[in-house]
């Protein structure tokens, strides 16, 4: 299960870069004692998820950004196994182990030796890909049943999730600074996208946050902030069955602490996005039912606008690391805000 070579001190240093002999080490089906196996690679933003036999393997990015910083070793591998204690929660099966990628006195790799780490490695088990949310709406397998199952699955969850105890002060001014972001990024000249358009969404939802104050402050007194799931997209989800959510959001907890309802009406958004209009209400309705607690409209508006308005600004700030994807990021980034349009702002 060897291979590769390199200069020991280059990880030492904890340069802001991955090293080309690693990733040829990690690329490669005998690293992982499957030769002349298929391994497939993801890459996101944050990570590389290597792909081979009935494992996956994810490798942080070593980056800095305005919430994560990862730059270190020590760093990532304190998110690596905060990840795999927070996902456990939801996926005990599915996540594994933490496990280094060591080298030796000869500069050769080993996934779990007992040289001196250079990498951290989340262990998963790997999931059928065509279950995933994201997957199974373009192919149209997607049951009503299966967004019940998903509501069952995240009404326990919530239920028995830790209440966050938040001073309503800062509840306010959290989701202000969260507005501030999205309009900063989206007013970008840079970014190209045209003020005409994105200005009257960006005063909307401002203006949502005034009307529906009162109401936000309720739901922090009634115990309504909770440590939910962070990131809770199509691609986290897993139909199963039975139902898997995975990626829990581990490098900041502040970004998991909020209304189980946002992260519903974040996701519907994200499954209208992606051709199913359907799933949103109707996975409303079902939550709903099972928690005994509902929502009024207009904070649901508002929080439709809040994370639709996240989704785009995430969308369009992936430009900055990956130009070639330009175009695609910038039309993802105006189909969310025709949806926040919709949903937030129904008078434009």
């Amino acid at each position: 299960m060897k291979s590769g070579r390199l200069d020991i001190s280059a990880f030492r240093e904890e340069k802001n870069l991955v090293d080309s002999a690693l990733m040829s080490f990690l690329l490669d089906p005998l690293s992982y004692g499957q030769p002349g196996g298929s391994l497939k690679l993801i890459e996101s933003h944050m990570s590389f998820v290597f792909l081979i036999g009935d494992r996956a393997y994810k490798m942080k990015k070593p980056m800095k950004l305005d919430l994560l910083e990862n730059l270190t070793l020590a760093q990532r591998r304190k998110n690596c196994l905060k990840e795999l204690t927070l996902n456990r929660i939801m996926s005990p099966d599915i996540y594994l182990d933490v496990t280094p990628v060591t080298v030796d006195p000869d500069g050769a790799f080993q996934i779990g030796g007992s040289g001196e780490p250079v990498e951290w490695l989340v262990v998963m088990r790997r999931l059928n890909e065509e279950q995933l949310l994201d997957q199974a709406i373009p192919a149209e397998t997607v049951t009503a049943q299966h967004i019940s199952d998903l509501a069952e699955t995240l009404a326990k969850f919530y239920r028995q999730t830790e209440i966050v105890s938040m001073d309503k002060t800062d509840a306010i001014a959290n989701i202000r600074s969260l507005l501030d972001r999205n309009e900063q990024s989206l007013r970008n000249p840079d970014f190209g996208l045209l003020p005409t358009f994105v200005e009257p969404i960006l005063r909307t939802v401002r203006g949502l946050l005034n009307d529906n104050q009162d109401l936000i402050l309720a739901r922090v007194e009634q115990g309504w902030i909770r440590d939910c799931h962070g990131d809770l997209r199509p691609e986290h989800v897993h139909l199963g069955p039975p139902v898997r959510l995975i990626d829990r959001l581990e490098f900041n907890d502040r970004l998991r602490w909020h209304d189980p309802f946002e992260e519903i009406a974040d996701l519907g958004l994200e499954c209208e996005r992606l051709g199913a209009p359907w799933i949103y209400p109707l996975l409303m309705e079902e939550l709903t039912r099972r928690l005994g607690v509902g929502i009024s409209k207009g904070l649901l508006d508002f929080y439709a606008g809040l994370h639709g308005c996240v989704r785009a600004r995430l969308a369009i700030e992936h430009i900055r690391y990956q130009p070639e994807l330009t175009e695609y990021r910038r039309e993802q980034t105006v189909d969310g805000l025709k949806l926040v349009a919709k949903y937030a702002c129904r008078q434009l």
